[in-house]
């Protein structure tokens, strides 16, 4: 079993919307060394207003550890 199993639900909530689920999937791809699928996940998140996963993904891209678009930046100065 791969570290931190992804639960069948956990990931339905995700893909329904859920920002929380999607923040938890965004930490356990990150964990897993999954960038793709953890900026995925976390900029879903991060989106829909989910402070942890905006100041997650703002960390990681200060680091350089994941370089992606922070658009909820882009709408909140407006």
């Amino acid at each position: 079993m791969p570290l931190f199993h992804i639960s069948e639900s956990l990931e339905r909530k995700a893909i329904l919307g859920d920002s929380q689920a999607q923040y938890k999937l965004g930490v356990i791809y990150c964990v897993r060394e999954d960038k793709k699928a953890a900026a995925y996940w976390l900029q879903v998140a991060a989106e829909q207003g989910n402070l942890k996963a905006q100041e997650f993904l703002h960390e990681l891209n200060k680091r350089k550890i994941i370089i992606c678009s922070m658009k909820w930046e882009a709408t909140e100065k407006m």
